[in-house]
C-alpha cells in the first residue's frame, strides 16, 4: 500500500476505534475503567485504556482474576501512550509475551494471494468441522477443547463471525476466524494455525486468501496480529507493518 506517516496515523486511529474499542467475548466486565472480555480462556482488556489509571489498574486486575482463578491478559501496542504501563505490568506479576506485528492489506489483494496450495484446499467452515478446530486450538493456541467448543459453535451461529479451514482429504489440517463488524473497515483475522506435519504445504496462504476474499465484500482492509513466522508469509500476499503488539499475561498458579 506504501501508506506514509499520515496514512499509517489514520490507520491506527481507525483500528483503535473499530477493532480494539468493538472487540467483544462470550461476557464483558468492568475493573475501573477498563472493559474486559472474558471467555473460557478468562479475558482480556479491550480498548485503549486512559494513560492516569493505568498504574493501579495493573495490580488491581491482578486481584480480580485471582479471585476468579483465570488468567488474564493486556495487549500493549506500539502506539499505545500509556506511560511505563509495561513496568506497572511486570510489577504487578504479568509476563509479556513474544511480540506480535500488527498488518494490514487491502482485502482484494490479500484474497489473490493464494497460489502452490499442495494438497491443501481453502472452504467456508461447518458445524461438524468444530471437534477438529477446537482440538487444534487446544493443542496449538491454548485453551480446552471441551471449553471451546462452546464457543466456537456460539461464534459460527453469529453474523459477524466466519469460519474456513485448509481441508486435505477430508482432513481439517489449517484453520482461522474471521470477523467483520457491520459498517467498519477492517476484517480481523485471528486464530490461524495449521498442523505442525502440514506446514510448508500453502494451508496457512489459502485461508487467509479465503478470509480476504469474503471479508471484501464487507470491508476494504483486512488486519492481523502476526507472528514472526506468519509476518514473513503475510508479507509475501500484499500486508504490510503498521506496529507491535506485546501481550502481557498474568494467570494463577
Amino acid at each position: 500500500m506504501d501508506r506514509n506517516v499520515t496514512d499509517r496515523e489514520r490507520l491506527l486511529a481507525a483500528f483503535d476505534a473499530q477493532v480494539r474499542a468493538g472487540a467483544s467475548g462470550p461476557s464483558q466486565m468492568r475493573v475501573g475503567s477498563l472493559t474486559v472480555a472474558t471467555g473460557p480462556d478468562g479475558g482480556q482488556v479491550v480498548g485503549v485504556a486512559a494513560t492516569t489509571e493505568t498504574g493501579s489498574l495493573a495490580a488491581r486486575l491482578r486481584e480480580v482474576f485471582a479471585d476468579r482463578g483465570e488468567q488474564i491478559q493486556w495487549p500493549l501496542y506500539g502506539h499505545d501512550r500509556v506511560g511505563d504501563l509495561a513496568n506497572r505490568l511486570r510489577d504487578a506479576g504479568f509476563v509479556a509475551a513474544a511480540p506480535e506485528t500488527l498488518m494490514v492489506a487491502r482485502s482484494r489483494t490479500a484474497a489473490r494471494a493464494a497460489t502452490d496450495l499442495r494438497g491443501v484446499t481453502a472452504r467456508a467452515g461447518a458445524e461438524p468441522d468444530l471437534p477438529a478446530v477446537a482440538a487444534a486450538h487446544a493443542q496449538l493456541l491454548g485453551g480446552a477443547q471441551e471449553q471451546l467448543l462452546p464457543v466456537f459453535t456460539a461464534r459460527l451461529a453469529s453474523d459477524r463471525w466466519r469460519l474456513f479451514v485448509g481441508d486435505a482429504g477430508g482432513q481439517v489440517v489449517s484453520a482461522g476466524w474471521l470477523d467483520v463488524a457491520p459498517g467498519g473497515d477492517f476484517g480481523v483475522l485471528y486464530g490461524g494455525m495449521t498442523l505442525p506435519q502440514w506446514r510448508g504445504r500453502g494451508g496457512y496462504r489459502a485461508v487467509v486468501a479465503a478470509r480476504a476474499r469474503a471479508a471484501a465484500r464487507r470491508a476494504p482492509l483486512v488486519c492481523v496480529e502476526a507472528s514472526e513466522a506468519s509476518r514473513q508469509v503475510l508479507a509475501g500476499m500484499g500486508f504490510e507493518e503498521l506496529t507491535t503488539v506485546t501481550t502481557w499475561r498474568w494467570a494463577p498458579r
